[in-house]
């Protein structure tokens, strides 16, 4: 069973027990009633069931910071009270990939966008390969590799025009000005 790091819990929130998390993965939902470990490691994490139904929306803009959200907040059974969850502080939260995808059908790993081929839909030529993903407040940004150096390819409905992470493939619309945003 593959596991991933859901976020690493920063703070308590309110008195009940609340957890914030630090820069939890993006746009998903988990119900409560399922399980995740905690701790520094996996080696030394604990098991935990979510006892309200969690979710994050980075896009989300707080209106008293006027700033995106890099966290989100985790309920767990036994979690009843601030010094509870005081306890807990810096550790990671781990979660079955397959539970991800049980609830969010639609979520792209990070590891599924790596290594994919992008070329121009139009022209039908190489723009390189994709070799690190950005997450940024208003959209990703992910950067492709060339002979040339680094383009950062916003990842917007009028630049991605296709996926297929199985055959690792990305079809773009190259925007006018889109080549000058090259860097080493």
């Amino acid at each position: 069973m593959a596991l991933i790091q859901l976020g690493i819990i920063v703070n308590s929130k309110g008195l009940a027990g609340g957890l914030n998390l630090a820069n939890p993965l993006k746009n998903i939902y988990l119900p409560a009633g399922i399980s995740v470990l905690v701790g520094y490691s996996l080696n030394f994490a604990k098991e935990y069931t979510l006892s309200e139904d969690f979710f994050t929306d980075n896009n989300k803009v707080d209106s008293k910071k006027q700033s995106t959200k890099r966290y989100a907040t985790l309920f767990l059974e036994g979690v009843c009270s601030k010094e509870d969850s005081e306890k807990l502080k810096e550790n990671a939260v781990f979660i079955s990939k397959n539970l991800i995808l049980k609830y969010n059908q639609d979520y792209i790993f990070k590891e599924d966008i790596l290594d994919c081929n992008v070329v121009d839909d139009i022209q039908n030529t190489s723009v390189g390969v994709i070799v690190d993903v950005w997450e940024m407040p208003a959209n990703d940004v992910w950067i492709v590799q060339n002979a040339k150096g680094k383009l950062p390819i916003p990842v917007i409905e009028s630049v991605i025009k296709h996926c297929d992470f199985t055959n690792k493939t990305i079809k773009i619309n190259m925007l006018d000005g889109l080549e000058e945003l090259m860097f080493q």
